[in-house]
C-alpha cells in the first residue's frame, strides 16, 4: 500500500508540474498573436505586351529574353529587380507577361518604365493607398490601383467577363 500511494503522489505531483506549463496564459498587454508574422507580399501588376495588329504576345514573338527588359523607376535611376517573365507552360492565358512587384513602401503615386529591348519603352503609373487594419495580428498595407500606362494603349485584362484591374494588356 505504501508503494501505492508513493506512485500516486507521484503522478499527481507530475501532472501538477504538466498543467502548470501548459497553462501558462500571455501577459494582457500581449497579443495572443505576438509570435505570428504577418507582413503581406508587396503588390504586383502584371503587363501583357501585344502587337496592336495581330493581337500576339510581343515577348514571345520577338524572342525577348529577361537579359533584355529593363525595368526601372520613372527617374530611371533606381532597377527595379523584383520582376519576372510569366512562361507560357505554367500560365497559358497570361504567358509572357512581365509580372512586377511594386516596392515602394509609402502612399502616393509611383510611375516605372519597362524597356522591352530595342523594340519600345512602356511608360506606366499607379497609386499605393493605405489600408488600415483593426486587427492586432495583422499590420497595416498598401494597395496598388488607378493603374494607367501614359505612353501606348492599353486596356485591364478579361476572364469569363471579370475584368483584372491590376493585369494590363499594352497594344505596341
Amino acid at each position: 500500500m505504501k508503494t501505492f500511494s508513493k506512485r500516486l503522489l507521484g503522478l499527481a505531483f507530475s501532472a501538477l508540474i504538466l498543467v502548470s506549463f501548459g497553462c501558462r496564459k500571455n501577459a494582457p498587454d500581449t497579443p495572443a498573436c505576438a509570435n505570428i508574422l504577418a507582413e503581406r507580399a508587396p503588390e504586383r501588376v502584371l503587363i501583357r505586351f501585344e502587337d496592336k495588329l495581330t493581337g500576339k504576345n510581343l515577348i514571345g514573338v520577338t524572342g525577348l529574353k529577361t537579359a533584355d527588359i529593363k525595368v526601372l523607376s520613372a527617374t530611371g535611376e533606381l532597377p527595379i529587380n523584383r520582376w519576372r517573365i510569366l512562361s507560357d507552360e505554367q500560365n497559358p492565358p497570361l504567358g509572357g507577361a512581365v509580372e512586377i512587384a511594386l516596392v515602394d513602401n509609402k502612399p502616393g503615386k509611383y510611375t516605372y518604365k519597362v524597356i522591352l529591348g530595342s523594340l519600345t519603352e512602356v511608360s506606366f503609373e499607379f497609386t499605393l493607398t493605405q489600408h488600415k487594419v483593426s486587427s492586432p495580428c495583422f499590420t497595416d498595407y498598401l494597395k496598388a490601383g488607378n493603374f494607367k500606362v501614359n505612353s501606348h494603349e492599353f486596356g485591364a485584362f478579361e476572364l469569363s467577363g471579370k475584368a483584372y484591374p491590376e493585369i494590363l494588356i499594352v497594344k505596341i
